[in-house]
Parts: structure tokens; sequence; C-alpha cells
């Protein structure tokens, strides 16, 4: 027996099947497409260079920030293998209705650290903090370490903090914290890049090799 399905209800099913098509395209597109294109990108994205800047501003509404710089999975990704995740912690703290700052530095692998107003480099084993009046004009050092001999850092790639006020768009004078990747010792390979996306570093010369 034959059955005429009333129009309504036949336009009805021709909606509701191009509703579930677009909603299982947008699914598949969300869930597993854009993941792998991320993955994909972050893989091919290229290797730090000397010179990149990660600029920190903060006000009253937001007065607590942390700052990770790690391989892969932290805020500033360094794509160097041996560099711990969070192997350098800043948690940056301001001063309710004041541009003053305290600055917490953690270690979560090898760390050596320069102080302002020092000459010095030492290595840390927990956390230090610093005010951020002593950054004025006196940047301090950062050098996360990957290999380390007799109190040496053989390999590493180093940071600077160093902080200064500008002026913001109300008129008022706010600080302004700049985290410069200064150098890479002894040097990136960039010929090194394995499958996720991590680069090693250069051989360290010897004084063998010095000689020849």
């Amino acid at each position: 027996m034959l059955l005429i399905v009333p129009l309504p209800v036949h336009i009805g099913m021709i909606l509701l099947g191009a509703v579930s098509f677009f909603l299982l395209f947008f699914i598949f597109y969300r869930y597993v497409v854009l993941p792998a294109s991320r993955k994909k990108n972050d893989i091919e994205s290229p290797p730090p260079k000397e010179g990149f800047v990660y600029d920190i501003l903060m006000d009253d509404s937001n007065r607590i920030k942390n700052v990770g710089v790690g391989q892969l999975d932290s805020l500033i990704k360094t794509r160097l293998t041996g560099i711990k995740e969070d192997h350098i912690l800043l948690k940056f703290r301001k001063e309710q209705l004041m541009e003053e700052y305290s600055i917490t530095i953690k270690p979560g692998g090898y760390l050596f650290f320069r102080p302002p107003h020092s000459k010095k480099m030492e290595q840390i084993k927990s956390p230090v903090t610093i005010e951020s009046r002593e950054l004025i004009g006196n940047p301090a050092l950062l050098r996360a370490a990957v290999v380390v001999k007799s109190g040496r850092a053989l390999q590493y790639i180093e940071f600077e903090l160093s902080t200064k006020y500008i002026v913001g768009p109300s008129g008022k004078e706010r600080m302004k914290f700049s985290l410069t990747l200064k150098h890479i010792f002894p040097s990136l390979n960039i010929h090194s890049r394995n499958k996720k996306g991590i680069y090693s570093f250069g051989r360290v010369q010897s004084e063998q090799d010095e000689m020849t």
C-alpha cells in the first residue's frame, strides 16, 4: 500500500537531515580536524630566536600573573631538548592601587640567577623574590641550564628580565616588564627538529676543537 508523506513532514525530515549533517561536520572539525591542525602547526613552528621579547602588563583587576618558560607546554615555549616545563616560573604580584610589584622566581630545573645590582650569577634551588623597583635600569638575568658541570652551565638558554614605565591610554603611568631571550649557548642546531618539533642544542666546543 502506497503511503503519501505530507509535504510539511517531508520538508521537516530534509531539514532534520541537513541539521544533523552539519552538526556532525562541526563536531568532527572541532574535535578532530582543528586539534590535528593546531598540533601540526605547533610542531612546524620555528625554533626560538635570540631577541624574542615577551611583555608583561598588569592592572588592579588582575594583580597576579604567572609566566612559565619551558619546552612545549609552558606559556613561553623554547622548543629545546632538555628544558623542563616551567623550567623558569615567574610569579608577578601587584600591590593594590600602586605601581609596586614583587616577582618570585621559582626554578623547575637547573637555574642560574643574576639579581639586579649584582655582577655574579649563582645557581638557585629554591624560590627567590625581588622587588620591581630593583629592576629599574638594572635588569636581572635568568639562565635555564640543561648541562651543568662543576657548577658551570655548559648548555643553556638565557633571558633578561627588565622593566620600564609607560603611559597607558588613561594617561596614567604603568610598569611594563619584558622578558627577552638574550642567548642560546652554545647554539641551536637548526637541522635537529624531531617529530615533536623539539630542537637540540649545538655541539659544545672542546678545548681540543679550539686548538685545531
